[in-house]
């Protein structure tokens, strides 16, 4: 069985080993890097990466740059690891597609723990939707503007391939495939993340930035739908 890479970016060495050495004892592949140079480098040279644990303050390139880069080459989940308290700098890190943020000091252990509960609800995941993907890619019930891929882990929104986080791609799948059912935050969190340092604000903010992107195809597309003090619905007339 093939262990789940991990790619450790932090520049404080104690903590970057103690963090490999725990993969390590969890069965998980690490890859440890201390700056951003040789993260970027790694990064490129292995596209079997599963997840990424990264801080922020690094010598020579900002956390929040390099979350930024590897987004743009790749669609993988991104756990910030950082000293940095503020609500402001966690809602950026959100912002820009992490999918999770853990505030220094926290256990080796505790890292890893989350970062086994997100691949194991990526692969829940995408075992789920196999059965779904025999009867063919958006057929059943699902929205018809969409097309869901799996395996590519895209959406395609009237024929145009949508740019979207992991977190985004989770959370649009799921309504795409129940157009018209509400789902509260809570339930989006649950799909998201079990992470207790996620935001429950964070789900309006991952919501804005799916509909932008739908509007960005077609600019009249109302279909993602806030429903007061219940949560979100994808709309199918």
């Amino acid at each position: 069985m093939t262990k789940p890479k991990i790619l450790i970016v932090e520049d404080q060495k104690t903590i970057a080993d103690a963090l490999g050495v725990t993969c390590e004892f969890e069965s998980m592949d690490p890859l440890v890097t201390y700056n951003g140079t040789d993260a970027l480098k790694t990064f490129d040279e292995h596209d079997d990466i599963d997840l990424v644990v990264l801080d922020i303050n690094l010598p020579d390139i900002n956390g929040f740059e390099l979350c930024r880069n590897m987004r743009s080459k790749r669609d993988i989940p991104i756990v910030f690891l950082t000293s940095r308290v503020s609500d402001i700098d966690e809602i950026c890190g959100l912002e820009m597609g992490a999918d999770a943020y853990l505030k220094k000091p926290v256990k080796p252990r505790t890292v890893i723990a989350h970062v086994r509960a997100m691949l194991r609800r990526s692969k829940e995941y995408s075992n789920q939707n196999k059965d779904s993907n025999m009867l063919g890619e958006g057929k059943q019930k699902c929205h018809p503007d969409f097309i869901i891929k799996d395996e590519s882990k895209t959406i395609s929104f009237k024929g145009k391939t949508l740019d979207l986080t992991s977190s985004e791609f989770v959370i649009l799948s799921m309504m795409v495939r129940q157009p018209n059912q509400v789902f509260s935050k809570k339930q989006i969190l649950a799909v998201v993340s079990e992470d207790i340092f996620i935001l429950p604000d964070s789900v309006a903010k991952r919501i804005r930035r799916i509909r932008s992107k739908l509007q960005k195809i077609d600019s009249s597309a109302e279909l993602l739908k806030p429903c007061r003090g219940l949560g979100y619905k994808l709309n199918q007339e």
